[in-house]
């Protein structure tokens, strides 16, 4: 089985701001990118995704997190599910490109 590099979390409270998030993931290793969800308003809802550079970083953040008590609320974590078109990279023919 592959591991996975990035976790999503839910049930965070609105309250808990972006840094104190990052923080909080960061105690399990180098995060490569984070991002809240935001509503249509522009406002943070209570999940987020994280990827971290090391899989074992990401397996260490969601098993320790996961019931974690923050504010008024116990987080849950899972692995995050990349839409395909998250993954896509777009590529260039280079050999297309030399005239």
């Amino acid at each position: 089985m592959e591991q996975c590099n990035s976790i999503e979390i839910s049930n965070i409270p609105k309250g808990a701001g972006r840094d104190e998030i990052y923080q909080l993931c960061s105690s399990f290793g180098k995060i490569s990118s984070m991002k809240l969800g935001q509503d249509k308003g522009g406002h943070c809802t209570t999940k987020c995704t994280v990827w971290y550079e090391d899989p074992a970083d990401a397996f260490e953040c969601r098993r320790n997190l996961n019931g974690f008590h923050i504010g008024e609320e116990f987080l849950r974590t899972k692995n995050a599910i990349v839409k395909e078109k998250e993954m896509a990279v777009p590529t260039v023919d280079i050999q297309s490109n030399i005239h």
